[in-house]
């Protein structure tokens, strides 16, 4: 009888799934995980309007505050509702953010 290379692995190294790594199946009848939700803001930007959370708003205002003091152009990433936009922002660029 020939043992294999796996066949002598498997038994020196046991196949255990890690916890976090076994996907638990969804019983229809647990509730669902309550989430808290973020609160929604509206950037306008070049006459544009975008809806986003509250976490990129700050992302994006941060960003675009520092291409802003360093007086410089670039490209900023927003991530907003309708997808991802990359907005040319400059030192002369006007910004707004009000909540949704």
């Amino acid at each position: 009888m020939t043992v294999t290379v796996e066949r002598q692995l498997a038994e020196v190294l046991p196949y255990r799934p890690r916890q976090d790594a076994v996907k638990r199946i969804a019983n229809p009848a647990d509730p669902a995980p309550k989430r808290v939700p973020e609160r929604c803001f509206v950037i306008h930007f070049a006459g544009q309007d975008f809806v986003t959370r509250e976490s990129m708003a700050e992302i994006f205002l941060r960003k675009s505050g520092r291409v802003a003091v360093e007086g410089t152009a670039e490209l900023v990433p927003l991530l907003h509702e309708n997808g991802l936009d990359l907005l040319l922002v400059t030192s002369s660029t006007v910004v707004t953010v009000t909540e949704a």
